[in-house]
């Protein structure tokens, strides 16, 4: 379980997971504050390659579980809205659950916000809900926390979304995730893809 010693398997943890990308020395001096911040149960933090890295949550998804995902960004973290989450994980429904931020400055937000098909550019983090579970006769529960969950949460944020964090659920959020450009991407779609043969996915459909 991630380098975690084995009296906190099953335990709700709050995991900090940093990611610098350059000099060796330079990341280890960015990163002190954070390795010095009160008293970690665990410090996994190490150079790493980026293909690793990216193979690093892998052992989550495995052949099986059930999984169901409710996302949307915040523009800032306010006061309520950080009470509403922290009352929320006080009692996960599943040890396998879990709840995360990812950090949307740095090189996304160097971008101009209409220069590529991803707008979101101004947004300060993006806040995902994760059940995990194993059961089927635990649907419906599992789905309806999630849901819940992010109801509560939905009136802090816009109602942006990065894509691949959409449900099978939410085709009416597909505007979300593409915003002001939605619009130019279905006209794309009708010069590339008029029969709308590429509709395995989040589905952009042509313009008429």
């Amino acid at each position: 379980m991630m380098g975690l010693p084995e009296p906190l398997h099953g335990k709700t943890l709050l995991s900090v997971i940093p990611f610098y990308s350059g000099d060796i020395e330079a990341g280890r001096e960015v990163l002190r504050p954070i390795r010095e911040f009160g008293d970690p149960v665990a410090d996994t933090v190490e150079p790493t390659l980026y293909t690793v890295h990216q193979q690093s949550a892998d052992d989550l998804y495995r052949e099986g579980d059930r999984n169901y995902w409710k996302s949307h960004m915040f523009d800032e973290l306010s006061d309520n809205a950080i009470d509403t989450i922290v009352e929320h994980v006080k009692s996960l429904p599943t040890p396998l659950t879990t709840v995360f931020f990812e950090w949307m400055g740095g090189a996304i937000a160097k971008t101009a916000p209409d220069a590529t098909a991803f707008p979101h550019r101004n947004a300060t983090v993006s806040f995902t809900i994760a059940p995990k579970w194993i059961d089927p006769g635990r649907d419906d529960e599992l789905l309806g926390w999630a849901r819940e969950f992010f109801e509560a949460t939905a009136p802090y944020g816009p109602e942006d979304v990065y894509v691949n964090l959409l449900s099978h659920d939410e085709p009416e959020r597909v505007r979300d995730a593409y915003g002001e450009r939605y619009e130019r991407l279905r006209e794309v779609k009708r010069e590339w893809d008029p029969n709308n043969f590429f509709q395995m996915n989040q589905n952009i459909e042509p313009a008429e």
